[in-house]
């Protein structure tokens, strides 16, 4: 598990896409049902249908924080591994 810290004297978001942060076999994304009207040209005929999807997850750091028992994988994630390049976020050991 990972432990990580904004350095950032303001809140951060970081994506956390599927390919990156779910690679470990556990996916991580969180699942929606979109709604949507669908009409029907030839038929003359509108109605509501849904489907299934799953969306990337995302975290947010407040100014300071510090957030532990990550996955090793959040690692993986350009967002988070470029802040940590920055020093907007550290590694705690």
């Amino acid at each position: 598990m990972a432990t990580l810290k904004n350095r950032s004297r303001r809140e951060q978001t970081y994506n956390l896409p599927h390919d990156a942060y779910c690679s470990d076999g556990q996916c991580r994304c969180v699942p929606v049902t979109q709604h949507f009207v669908h009409h029907d040209a030839a038929a003359g005929v509108s109605g509501v249908a849904a489907r299934e999807k799953n969306l990337s997850a995302s975290i947010i750091f407040l100014s300071g924080e510090t957030k532990d028992d990550l996955p090793e994988t959040i690692l993986k994630c350009p967002d988070i591994s470029g802040a940590i390049k920055r020093r907007e976020l550290v590694k705690v050991d």
